[in-house]
């Protein structure tokens, strides 16, 4: 009995990221520069761990009341999410800021979720890398090696190790998102509702086993830190954190997670600016070199009459 060779499944069509789509990323990505900034203050008087467990239960405690429930089929891929995402992700990047890493390194070392959250969607959903956003990659891989090349990177290489893993998770989380929105819509705040009840517990007993102070903390917060907090939970986790969710909701991971390219240098400004941060020819050189990887991967996508405007 003769056998008929099966067609090639073809990979998902891209989807042209409109222009209100592309001010939204930026937007996204200037509010999570100044997130690492925002951080590094806050750890310095709230144990890291204890910390992102406050941002996912205040979060939850202020949402989840005017939200529906996720179905039930959603619960194991939002367990999962809450794990990858808030534990892993999150934890290991407040631990980073707080071992002593500036907040432009960080910014930097976190990039190593842009090449991995690509890989990840091409094995796992199927998502194909076109020739030009490759091209785009490498510009911006070589401007974060630029940028991490500056010496002071060279002396915390512990928190270095630990952002690099905190970047890793992330890429892994956004690929689950997307998994996640198969089973049904899901709103951008619902999403970051719904991950509280997943993480806050691990956080919580990880926090208690490998930290102390945590009363204390909370008992003596000065005005830094608490701007630093409202920060942390009304800029960067509800609006960025909100729009990247609604733009991964759309778009492919490898068209939406480009932008994050374009973090380290936003980091890097607010480094310099609000923190003192030193900001060598290294760093900004290899500012360049990531802003020219996001043009090209999106100039071409623009509209044509935007494109004529150029």
């Amino acid at each position: 009995m003769s056998r008929t060779a099966s067609a090639p499944v073809a990979a998902p069509a891209i989807t042209p990221m409109t222009p209100g789509h592309v001010l939204l990323a930026l937007l996204v990505v200037a509010i999570w520069g100044g997130n690492f900034v925002a951080v590094k203050i806050a750890t310095a008087t709230v144990p890291p761990l204890f910390l992102v467990a406050l941002r996912f239960g205040v979060l939850f405690l202020i949402l989840a009341p005017f939200l529906p429930w996720p179905r039930r089929s959603q619960l194991p891929l939002l367990a999962g999410i809450g794990l990858t995402l808030g534990v892993g992700h999150f934890g290991l990047m407040f631990v980073a800021l707080s071992l002593g890493v500036d907040a432009s390194t960080m910014s930097v070392a976190i990039q190593i979720e842009v090449p991995f959250a690509a890989v990840c969607a091409w094995a796992v959903l199927g998502e194909r890398l076109t020739k030009r956003h490759i091209a785009g990659l490498a510009l911006g891989m070589i401007g974060v090696a630029l940028v991490a090349g500056d010496p002071k990177v060279l002396t915390r290489l512990d928190g270095l190790a630990v952002g690099l893993m905190a970047g890793g998770l992330w890429a892994y989380a956004n690929v689950q998102i997307k998994q996640l929105g198969r089973h049904g819509a899901l709103s951008p705040q619902m999403l970051n509702a719904w991950l509280g009840p997943f993480c806050v517990g691990p956080l919580l007993i990880l926090s208690f086993l490998f930290e102390d102070g945590q009363r204390d903390a909370l008992a003596n917060l000065d005005w830094a830190t608490v701007v630093a907090l409202a920060y942390i939970l009304g800029g960067a986790s509800l609006i960025a954190y909100g729009a990247w969710y609604f733009l991964l909701g759309r778009y492919s991971v490898g068209q939406v997670t480009i932008y994050m390219l374009l973090v380290p240098v936003c980091g890097v400004l607010a480094g310099v600016l609000l923190m003192g941060e030193t900001m060598g020819l290294m760093e900004m050189l290899g500012g360049v070199f990531i802003v020219s990887g996001v043009a090209v991967v999106q100039l071409r996508r623009l509209p044509g009459p935007l494109r004529r405007l150029r």
